[in-house]
């Protein structure tokens, strides 16, 4: 089974390219390194992907669902990623953001037994 199948994705913003006609597919176990230049177009194939935002055109498939299914969710347990510009909306504290994680991960469970691995975070949070 395919883990990622990307069909002539693209994806404008206003006037300027994100990305024009990206396809590829990857298969479990493999590995894909995904270079360019700055400004090529790497992180909006990723942010399509994940469905951050949506496509101009084309289409992604993420373990046979699109990132604009409400599926998605289920599938992100499986996808691990790492943005270059890492920020939480205003407010939040430590517990908000773990709670958050633990939910995609695992349910509220998995909140608490990360509170108990790390007894000096509940004062922080």
């Amino acid at each position: 089974m395919d883990v990622v199948v990307a069909s002539g994705l693209t994806k404008y913003y206003g006037g300027r390219v994100g990305v024009v006609d990206v396809s590829f597919s990857l298969r479990r176990g493999e590995v894909l390194g995904y270079l360019g230049p700055n400004g090529s177009g790497k992180t909006t194939t990723i942010r399509l992907m994940l469905g951050f935002i949506r496509p101009s055109r084309g289409s992604v498939l993420v373990y046979g669902v699109s990132p604009s299914s409400s599926e998605l969710a289920g599938v992100k347990r499986f996808i691990g990623y790492v943005p270059e510009e890492f920020s939480f909306p205003g407010g939040l504290r430590g517990r908000d953001i773990v709670g958050y994680f633990s939910r995609m991960r695992g349910g509220a469970h998995r909140l608490r037994e990360l509170l108990e691995l790390f007894p000096g975070s509940r004062q922080a949070c």
